[in-house]
Formats: C-alpha cells, structure tokens, sequence
C-alpha cells in the first residue's frame, strides 16, 4: 500500500482543472511514447546507474508525475524506499497504482519539492529530476540544488535530466532551433504542439551544460559528469555525487 500525503482519494476535483490537466498529460505522454525527448535512454541510463548500487538505496523521484518510467527503471535494483513529490493532486492519483507496483516501501507526497527537501525525515541516497529543473529561475534552480545536496547522504547522488543550451546559445537561439526541431514531432495535432510551443516558450530556462554543472559545484556536490544528450542536442543527462 503507498502511503500518500497530502491526497484525499475521497475528494472530487474541479472538473475544470481536472480536464485541462488530463489534456495537457494526454500531449506529454505522446511526447514519451514517441520518443521526442530520448525519455527511453535517459531512463535506460538512469537504471544502469541504479544498478550499479550493491547496497539498499532510498530513492527520492522530484516533481514525479504518473512515475511511469521512474518506476520501469527502479526494477531489479536494490531500492528500499521511494518518494514521489508532485504539486499536482492529478498527477499522484495517476502515480499511485504504478507505484505501488514497486518491491518496497513508498509514499508520495503532495507538496512542492523544495519544501519537500528540507523536511526530510532522514537523509536519502538518490535523488532523480527529471525535466522539471529548467522551469526555475537560476537562483531558485541553485537553491534547490543545495536542498537537494542537503536531503542526501555524504555519499548520495543526484541524477538529473534537463534542456541545455549550447555553449554561446540564448534563449532565443534555443527557442528558434527547437521551433525548428518540432517539426518533425508528427505524432501531434496541430493545436497539441502550439500547446507545447507555448509552454517551452513562458517556462523554460535552460542553461548550457557548463553552467548546469558549475551550479551543482555551487550547491556543494564534489563532482559532476554530463552523461549523455538526446540526439538533436535539446536535452543533456547530469551525474552529481556528494564526494
């Protein structure tokens, strides 16, 4: 049984909310399903990295949505406890039959993540973020690095999935390429990519991948690797370890 905080499964929600929240879910999990943001070797690289982990692991998934490939690449690996934080109500009630799916103890915690952080019970051992980060100003992504330094263990590590700008790149440039880059997403209606267009356009912020690296030096991780990027070069895959 998933313990979930914060969730009323009793409690109706606003129609309204609820239907604009399962439409614009509906386009992301095409962007998935498709493969448009390389999800599948992000994933797969961020299970190889749990496997390689030959002691049980706390494992804390931020801004979790429906957990379905957090989930797919906890498995087989030596995961002892799993949180997913989600400020959507939606999102958890979608996460929550997958999860429970999971060999071991899990909660999910509707809550912002940062809050989330700096109250955890103990320290964790991995923290993953995926493709929610870039929604942050610069300072509030480095604050949430040091919360996130901060939850972990001396030892813990932090695996996170981002868009990037190449080096030398504004925000503009990476807004004219991905425009370009969308084209080829044609498994979208076309009301369903001026959806996405627009949301890259008011919430993301990327930065270059030197940049990325350089904040979670600031926020007191001891090393950083780039892992990988997606093919078209929109997104790059972060290793952080505490020591």
């Amino acid at each position: 049984m998933v313990n979930v905080r914060h969730f009323q499964p009793g409690v109706e929600l606003d129609p309204e909310a609820m239907q604009q929240f399962q439409s614009h879910w509906s386009i992301y999990r095409k962007l998935v399903d498709n493969d448009y943001c390389a999800h599948a070797a992000a994933y797969g690289r961020l299970h190889d990295i749990l496997l390689t982990l030959d002691q049980p692991f706390r494992f804390v998934d931020l801004a979790c949505g429906d957990a379905r490939e957090t989930v797919a690449a906890l498995r087989g690996t030596r995961v002892a406890h799993y949180l997913g934080i989600d400020l959507s109500d939606a999102a958890l009630r979608l996460a929550a039959p997958t999860v429970e799916r999971l060999p071991c103890a899990a909660e999910l915690d509707e809550r912002d993540f940062k809050d989330a952080l700096e109250h955890m019970a103990e320290p964790v051992d991995v923290v993953w973020f995926g493709l929610s980060l870039h929604h942050l100003q610069r300072d509030d992504k480095l604050a949430v690095m040091r919360s996130i330094r901060g939850a972990l263990r001396d030892d813990g590590l932090f695996v996170f999935y981002e868009p990037f700008l190449r080096e030398g790149e504004d925000r503009a440039g990476f807004m004219r390429r991905f425009e370009t880059n969308g084209e080829a997403w044609t498994a979208l209606e076309p009301q369903e990519w001026r959806v996405i267009r627009d949301h890259v356009a008011e919430c993301d912020f990327p930065e270059t991948a030197s940049e990325w690296q350089a904040m979670a030096h600031a926020a007191g991780f001891a090393r950083t690797q780039q892992l990988m990027t997606d093919p078209r070069e929109f997104l790059a895959m972060f290793r952080c370890e505490g020591r």
